[in-house]
């Protein structure tokens, strides 16, 4: 993210990376090579392959959409409530 941001301005770029806000290790570089949006992509698909057992998604029961956190017992689409079910 800081990368990104201070892609035009190289001296914001150095006090950053003087500040640790900006890792150099070259496997982190690799890992970001192709952008941020990619970078969590092959994230979340190495998560789903290596431990998908631990991967919760709370859906709504009604009409199946997400619900804003994993304890939610109302969903913020439909309205429906399943805290007593």
């Amino acid at each position: 993210m800081y990368t990104s941001k201070t892609s035009e301005d190289s001296q914001m770029r150095q006090v950053m990376i003087e500040r640790g806000w900006i890792n150099q290790d070259p496997q982190v570089i690799a890992l970001l090579k192709n952008g941020y949006n990619e970078f969590e992509q092959n994230t979340m698909k190495r998560i789903m392959t290596e431990i998908p057992e631990k991967v919760f998604f709370n859906n709504c029961p009604e009409c199946g959409k997400l619900a804003r956190t994993p304890l939610a017992k109302q969903c913020r689409h439909c309205g429906h409530n399943w805290r007593d079910e």
